[in-house]
């Protein structure tokens, strides 16, 4: 009996955690950020407001979300061109499709069991390649701030600053 309760027990704060998870979908989500994120900055900007709302980028255009609130498209300004985003199961961005008026390429991610991404496939209408990525540094969050990035064109270190409310 006891450990019939204890089963029912650990089952309903399992379906409880599934849902809440769901139920409190940030876009710092969609860009595999972690914590309070107000900015990141590198070799890009991303910015969020207080409940995790995308509000800034290093480019400007519209947002369209699915049912669950998660980002499926940014479309440029002009509707030149936009990014798709296609999700797995674990809500992560396994797929994201870069259309401008005379090209379009994707990139398909794949990811460690902490959720990082470790290999991104780039497949265009000119060149294809793959990047890998191995971590040195994170933050109390767990978010990344130093990995290096090897692919056909080299080997290359990144980093980026994190702000957090």
């Amino acid at each position: 009996m006891k450990k019939s309760l204890l089963l029912l027990i650990v089952a309903i704060f399992t379906l409880t955690t599934a849902f809440d998870a769901n139920a409190q979908w940030t876009d710092r989500n969609t860009f595999g950020l972690k914590g309070p994120v107000k900015n990141v900055s590198g070799s890009g900007e991303l910015s969020f407001n207080k409940n995790g709302k995308y509000i800034k980028a290093d480019y400007e255009g519209s947002i369209c979300r699915d049912g669950k609130n998660r980002i499926t498209d940014i479309h440029d300004e002009g509707g030149m061109g936009g990014r798709y985003f296609s999700y797995n199961s674990k809500g992560q961005v396994i797929k994201i499709i870069f259309s401008a008026p005379t090209s379009q390429n994707t990139e398909k991610y794949t990811y460690n069991s902490k959720g990082d991404i470790t290999k991104v496939d780039c497949i265009g209408k000119w060149d294809s390649y793959t990047t890998t990525y191995t971590y040195q540094k994170f933050d109390k969050y767990g978010n990344w701030i130093k990995r290096t990035a090897k692919n056909k064109y080299g080997t290359s270190v990144e980093t980026r600053t994190i702000t957090y409310y």
